[in-house]
């Protein structure tokens, strides 16, 4: 169960795809530290905008989250 890193491990490992392409998006910190430690990106929707260094982005709504990934996608 969430936030247990092995957890993360074992759903990237089902899928066959390396964490590093993974992208974890979740409203609760801990579990954003548990899967960035497995290596994958990390979206923090915290409802405000605040930067964090233990996740690698922030975002306030959801709406948000497909220009964020489209940035990610083409190398932003």
């Amino acid at each position: 169960p969430k936030p247990d890193r092995r957890a993360y491990g074992a759903v990237t490992q089902r899928l066959g795809v390396a964490p590093d392409r993974c992208t974890f998006v979740d409203d609760t910190w801990r579990n954003l530290v548990a899967a960035r430690d497995v290596g994958m990106r990390t979206v923090w929707l915290t409802g405000e905008r605040r930067a964090d260094p233990d996740v690698h982005h922030v975002i306030a709504e959801l709406h948000e989250l497909e220009a964020l990934l489209a940035a990610l996608a083409s190398g932003g």
